[in-house]
């Protein structure tokens, strides 16, 4: 029937008939259907509707996508555990609504796993169902699952059937599109991929949960005052349905008759669904025991020291009239951690008629523990070769003994070797008054860490002359091992010059290198800086002295000069002294200062030009006093050390010249009567000190004396 009208726009398929016992129709009108079941023998006919089984509801919407892309495709669907299958969009829509069924019911949830090829793409992803199943997904409530931007390549999310749903077969659609795109039911989407499965909706089956308030079994006294504490109850679908909980006591609940009364309660929720709960209510006493089980055994051990300790505890104190009685339970007796020995507890509990259950624990208190041993110091240490090793020794705790007694037991034992490399250990150990040992080690590593030491011979800073050879007295080195020699040099000395012989100047190294057998490496620098110091050689041409008569050309013979190291022409030669000048008799003095690129400076001789006048370019004989001082001239004066006397006499004159110190002594002796002649004489005083010095000449009975100065 439609519409409480028998219907014709059905008809029977399958070769089946109204007779049938599964009859199959085909409809050809949308709307809700009735079915009538007819049933007749013969006493009478019965029959029975089932209002509205059968909603026969137009085609879904058939969506359409404008661009396949295989990205945004669906490749498979998972309903928890429920799997369906998609095309990674290769096809716009897949109806696997014949083929796919999830069953749910109402107020349930499960789990939806969407998955894509991949996700090179974000996504958006939509799920719809029809839950009034009126042919299309605009209701309100039918979008259940909307997101916009999807970056993973499967997406997961919980489906929640609602509580007012109607059971039933529902159409679920599942849209994939691009990220940010506009969803569509029925399309048409700009990417992406639909699928549509079946949800069979069924009707809620499941009963409300029911909780007591108070204990299950409760114990009164005959003729006491009872009141129920009642219960509660919780619906999944309908929640709270409390006020449903209906109670009935079987017997018949009388509180002056002792005995067991069953009280049971029942909820109902919307559905119909129906649950209970019992409890059972004791009146009178009983002569059981309770039941007491407590933890552990009857001997227990604790070790020593244990803190904070808990008794064992009650598992539980059931009694089969008054219920759980773990609450009146008592127990008597403590137990000493810090005491050995043997401690008896005591469990009790009497129940509401006066019965006692009695357990008891027997405590030993023992010392099970070693005593802890904490090495002062490093674990592994290192000892210097040839070292003596200062051990920081141990810290010692115990459960029961104490830090003194555990020392007092204290032993060492080691095999160090300090003169030899190698790994070697500390054992100590402590027994405390229960013969319990504790035990610790400390590792020692003989090592030779110190680098030898290296004494440069000769020194490290030294001048070399320069285009000599340089003689290396090498190092001497000391270590605390034996030491093989493995000394190497380098540096800029032998790099330059590899034979050791000297012929740039400027400062260069010597390093040395000495490596022990333990790989300690010293280094020390020998810094030789090459030098000049040898200034240059500078000599007078000629005579040191010269007569020349007045207005005669004078012409100067010069000098040579040499050099140890630079060329000739790179000795700066200047004049230091008078100029000569012929026009005017007199003695003029002069002499050559040479300078190096080093600035070593020399000079050569005085040379000394005595300009004459014309009388005097003729020769003299000494007849007085007067006439031999005019005739000696001593130059220069000051001098250095060599001083130059000039006569001017006839020759073969007898003279005697000498020099005397300011005490008298003859310190040099020029002519001791000698014959002389005109000419000029050189007296070399150079190794006299710094004084005056007084030149004495006698010729012809006639005495002349002149003074003279050395200054240094």
């Amino acid at each position: 029937m439609k519409n409480g009208t028998i219907s014709t726009r059905f008809s029977f398929t399958g070769g089946t008939n109204q007779g049938s016992a599964n009859p199959q129709f085909t409809f050809q009108d949308t709307g809700c259907y009735t079915i009538r079941q007819i049933v007749s023998n013969s006493t009478g006919t019965d029959s029975f509707d089932f209002a509205c089984a059968v909603r026969v509801r137009a085609p879904y919407c058939v969506p359409t996508v404008s661009l396949l892309v295989p990205d945004l495709g669906i490749k498979s669907v998972s309903l928890n555990g429920v799997n369906a299958n998609g095309t990674s969009g290769k096809v716009a829509y897949s109806n696997l609504f014949n083929t796919i069924t999830k069953n749910v019911s109402i107020g349930g949830k499960f789990a939806i796993e969407i998955e894509r090829p991949s996700n090179a793409n974000a996504a958006s992803i939509a799920v719809w169902v029809d839950f009034n199943f009126d042919g299309d997904f605009a209701d309100a409530g039918e979008l259940i699952v909307s997101n916009s931007n999807v970056t993973s390549k499967i997406y997961r999310d919980t489906i929640s059937i609602p509580g007012n749903a109607r059971g039933g077969t529902a159409t679920m659609r599942i849209a994939t599109n691009g990220a940010g795109e506009t969803q569509r039911a029925c399309g048409p989407n700009s990417f992406g991929e639909y699928i549509d499965v079946r949800l069979l909706i069924n009707p809620d089956l499941t009963g409300p949960i029911i909780s007591l308030i108070g204990n299950d079994t409760l114990k009164i006294q005959p003729s006491s005052t009872f009141t129920d504490p009642g219960a509660t109850a919780m619906d999944a679908v309908d929640g709270d349905v409390t006020a449903s909980i209906t109670v009935v006591s079987t017997p018949s609940f009388n509180g002056a008759i002792p005995g067991s009364y069953i009280f049971t309660y029942s909820a109902t929720d919307n559905s119909g669904n129906i649950s209970t709960r019992r409890r059972i209510v004791v009146v009178g006493s009983d002569s059981t025991a309770p039941s007491l089980i407590v933890a552990g055994t009857t001997t227990m051990t604790v070790n020593v020291g244990t803190t904070p300790y808990q008794l064992p505890i009650v598992i539980s104190a059931n009694d089969n009239s008054d219920g759980d009685l773990s609450t009146f339970v008592t127990i008597a007796g403590t137990v000493n951690t810090r005491r050995l020995g043997t401690y008896v507890i005591t469990y009790s509990v009497v129940d509401f008629s006066g019965n006692r259950a009695t357990v008891v624990r027997n405590i030993q208190v023992v010392d099970l523990q070693n005593p802890v041993i904490a090495l002062n110091g490093r674990a592994v240490d290192t000892l210097e070769l040839g070292g003596n090793y200062n051990d920081l020794g141990v810290t010692v705790a115990d459960n029961n003994a104490t830090s003194a007694y555990l020392l007092s037991t204290l032993k060492t034992t080691n095999n160090i070797v300090n003169n030899r490399q190698g790994t070697y250990s500390i054992v100590y150990s402590v027994t405390d008054s229960a013969n319990n040992v504790g035990t610790v080690s400390r590792t020692i590593i003989v090592k030779d860490r110190v680098a030898p030491t290296i004494q440069v011979l000769g020194g490290e800073n030294i001048t070399l002359d320069v285009n000599t050879t340089y003689t290396d007295l090498g190092v001497a080195v000391a270590d605390l091992g034996p030491f093989n020699n493995n000394v190497t040099k380098s540096g800029t000395f032998y790099t330059n010059f590899p034979s050791g012989f000297a012929n740039k100047l400027g400062t260069y190294t010597i390093v040395y290198s000495a490596r022990d057998s333990a790989g300690n490496v010293s280094v020390k620098t020998r810094n030789i800086t090459v030098a000049d110091r040898v200034a240059p050689t500078i000599s007078l041409v000629g005579v040191p002295g010269v007569n020349l008569c007045r207005f005669k050309e004078y012409t100067n013979r010069g000098y040579t000069v040499s050099d140890n190291f630079n060329v000739n022409t790179d000795v700066n030669v200047v004049t230091e002294g008078d100029a000569v000048n012929v026009q005017e008799p007199g003695v003029y003095t002069f002499r050559y200062k040479a300078t190096d690129k080093s600035n070593n400076i020399s000079y050569s001789e005085y040379r000394t030009v005595f300009v004459r006048t014309p009388e005097q370019c003729g020769t003299t004989a000494i007849d007085n006093q007067s006439d031999l001082s005019k005739a000696i001239t001593v130059y220069p004066n000051p001098s250095t050390g060599m001083v130059n006397l000039s006569l001017d006499i006839d020759a073969n004159q007898r003279v005697t010249i000498q020099v005397v110190n300011a005490v008298g002594g003859v310190v040099a002796t020029v002519s001791n009567g000698n014959s002389l002649s005109q000419g000029i004489y050189t007296v070399d005083l150079s190794n006299q000190p710094s004084g005056i010095y007084l030149i004495q000449v006698r010729s012809n009975n006639t005495n002349v004396t002149k003074r003279v100065v050395i200054q240094k």
